[in-house]
């Protein structure tokens, strides 16, 4: 249930594809009610999570503060030693408005 977070400041805006390197990498541990905040220190346009080898499967929701919702099966799935992307659309990615991600053990 540990998964590692990858922040990017860049991504090709022809293809979506993040632009290395990261500027910053966080680890955390998916439960319940538990949110990690992304961009607190740089504007970030794009996030790589990465389920870590030998856990069970996580389902990942990016959000805002106020949802405060845990993920659920209807959420994307990410399974062991598995990654996905997902490029942060807002047009004001900064520190002062920030999102969050929250991630659930598949059940």
């Amino acid at each position: 249930m540990t998964f590692s977070v990858l922040e990017f400041q860049d991504i090709n805006e022809a293809t979506g594809d993040v632009i290395y390197p990261a500027i910053r990498r966080r680890t955390g541990q998916a439960l319940s009610a538990t949110y990690a905040q992304i961009g607190e220190t740089a504007l970030v346009r794009a996030i790589l999570v990465y389920n870590d080898s030998n856990t069970t499967g996580i389902h990942l929701r990016v959000t805002t503060a106020s949802s405060a919702q845990d993920a659920t099966q209807g959420d994307p799935y990410i399974g062991p030693d598995q990654s996905a992307i997902f490029l942060i659309q807002r047009k004001d990615r900064s520190a002062t408005n920030p999102i969050y991600i929250n991630a659930v053990a598949d059940t």
